[in-house]
């Protein structure tokens, strides 16, 4: 109900002041002229709703927490120059007319500026129709201001500027005021966030838990399953999909990758320890390191030095379907491709200097072998080192010796598999000035590796109930038990997840000791396994090993904040899912033993 408080300040506040203005004519006690008292009425009904908007923004779930802090920064200056311009619209101070259009229009840019970067999305709703309402009384206030500075004498043109130098000064003054403040805004955000909702679900049964933590985040649909030993016990469909519908997984993907990459190992196909120059038609070296070689193993425990993402990879790696969305709706500059090139010589010309697709930042500066940097580059050359060695496609060779053996016969890559099944992403775009859902269309990447796989919770449960069970599920041996443990291993300690501590062969380690997020406990029991996220997706994968079996979680979703990061909304909600389900399945698995 707190988000229908500026609305209701907006339409009563301003209401009172017209109708207090036209009394106060007819009695002739007037001490301002009509236009001065329905400005400061106007002023003064912006200073209430712009107080009322940062605080619930304060206090209500993901509102507008960009990494930044700009939105809140921006507005609670604004708001503060309002309730300080209300005394002197008051006492007829004639600058104070010209700081308040200047306010006002400086709010107005920052508006203009929100759409222009695409990060304000328009909805019907009670919030959004309050912003409205705002920018509509923000207009009647410039107008009144206008007109009531027309009323006194004209100014010299010196005193003219040293008002606007005063009004700039003030305005620097309180920015600056606040900008210092973001910091301990931000940690009072999450502070309520994640305290208030770990008191409403801390007396809730399991299934209330996250029935309560799916409405709260507004999921668009969100489907989650538990394993013991080698069974799913425990599956749920939530919103307009059902268990078997299919949602993209993100980087989960570099599991599969794994496995292959460990399966060929097996053969003998695949060094580990092998200079990866050995398997490729084009020769990849760090460009500050070219005598050292990279391995395979570096490249399946990022310790090859290769950056993420950069303008040419995620314009290239994304298929024509979300690029062309994303151009449309992002203020982003990706790459644009003439001609598109084959995998090879795009990776060829994207991680050699001088390269047709090389920038400066295609390497990080750790020399191979000696530091962790996340790279979704890397897990699509070996994707392609996979094709190239069995000459397959990556995909060929995980339909016949992953997908199909073990009977995953609702996974695929392609927007036209399973159509009437695909979850349709959206994107959570929640901002101080907007609070939109916005929906994308189907897509899928170009290639398979980093990320790309579509599947559902009961197939990722027979992929994840081998990754515990030693490699085996239903008498198909994906992996031998010696390897499973291999690429289990932490290899490598670094942090690119939610609580995160290591890396192995293709498998994050959360931490064995629960974080506190002041009162609130988080507790993932020292899982392994892996975390993704596209554009209006996520998933998540994680298991425990212990005595001779072990449990697990599976989490998909397709809403997420990409576009618009929201870390409230990700640590209270998305990642409380996570632990709430990972405690359920820890106590199951010992009930059943």
């Amino acid at each position: 109900m707190i988000e229908y408080l500026p609305l209701a300040l907006n339409g009563l506040g301003f209401a009172a002041s017209i109708i207090y203005a036209y009394r106060v004519k007819e009695e002739g006690e007037m001490r301002l002229s009509f236009n001065q008292m329905v400005a400061l009425f106007g002023l003064f009904t912006l200073a209430i709703s712009s107080l009322a908007l940062y605080l619930v923004n304060l206090v209500t779930l993901g509102s507008a927490m960009d990494p930044e802090m700009l939105e809140m920064t921006i507005w609670g200056t604004i708001t503060a120059l309002f309730w300080l311009l209300v005394p002197l619209y008051l006492k007829k101070v004639r600058w104070s007319y010209i700081a308040g259009i200047v306010v006002i229009l400086s709010q107005f840019l920052g508006f203009v500026y929100g759409l222009w970067q695409r990060v304000y999305y328009f909805s019907l709703s009670i919030y959004n129709l309050s912003i409205v309402f705002i920018y509509l009384i923000a207009l009647a206030t410039i107008y009144f201001s206008v007109k009531s500075l027309r009323e006194f004498p004209k100014l010299s043109r010196n005193l003219t500027t040293v008002g606007v130098l005063g009004v700039v000064l003030m305005i620097s003054i309180l920015g600056a005021a606040f900008s210092y403040s973001a910091t301990p805004v931000r940690l009072f955000m999450f502070r309520t966030a994640v305290t208030s909702i770990g008191r409403e679900i801390e007396e809730l049964p399991f299934e209330e838990k996250i029935e309560y933590l799916i409405e709260k985040g507004e999921f668009a649909s969100l489907a989650a399953g538990i394993v013991v030993n080698n069974t799913l016990i425990w599956n749920r469909g939530y919103g307009a999909d059902s268990t078997e519908t299919v949602y993209q997984i993100g980087s989960v993907s570099k599991t599969f990758v794994s496995t292959a990459i460990l399966q060929l190992h097996e053969r003998g196909l695949i060094g580990l320890d092998d200079d990866i120059n050995e398997y490729l038609p084009f020769n990849v070296r760090h460009p500050e390191y070219p005598d050292k070689s990279i391995t395979v193993r570096m490249l399946l425990t990022h310790q090859s030095g290769m950056s993420d993402y950069n303008e040419s990879h995620y314009g290239y790696i994304y298929g024509e379907t979300l690029t062309d969305w994303l151009r449309d709706h992002v203020p982003w500059q990706l790459k644009e491709f003439d001609q598109i090139p084959s995998q090879s010589e795009f990776i060829e010309g994207y991680l050699n200097p001088g390269g047709t697709y090389y920038s400066t930042n295609t390497w990080v500066p750790i020399e191979p072998g000696t530091g962790y940097h996340y790279s979704n580059v890397g897990y699509d050359l070996l994707a392609y080192l996979c094709g190239r060695v069995t000459n397959k496609t990556f995909t060929e060779y995980l339909e016949e010796n992953v997908l199909d053996p073990m009977g995953m016969t609702s996974t695929g890559f392609k927007a036209s598999d399973f159509p009437s099944r695909q979850a349709v992403p959206h994107e959570r775009i929640y901002g101080l000035l907007s609070r939109t859902i916005v929906k994308l269309p189907v897509y899928e990447k170009r290639y398979v590796g980093a990320g790309g796989i579509k599947t559902t919770v009961p197939d990722m449960a027979r992929f994840l109930s081998a990754h515990i069970n030693g490699g085996e599920i239903d008498g198909f041996q994906l992996l031998m038990p010696e390897t499973v443990v291999l690429m289990h291993e932490e290899a490598v300690q670094g942090s690119a997840d939610f609580m995160q501590v290591g890396y192995g062969m293709g498998f994050t380690h959360l931490s064995e000791e629960p974080w506190y997020f002041w009162e609130e406990e988080y507790d993932m029991r020292g899982a392994i396994g892996h975390g993704g996220g596209n554009w209006g997706t996520m998933a998540h994968m994680w298991f425990v090993k212990e005595n001779g079996g072990g449990y697990g979680i599976i989490i998909m979703t397709n809403t997420r904040s990409t576009l618009k990061l929201d870390e409230v909304w990700a640590l209270s909600i998305y990642n409380r899912i996570q632990v709430v389900l990972i405690q359920e399945a820890y106590e199951r698995f010992n009930n059943a033993n």
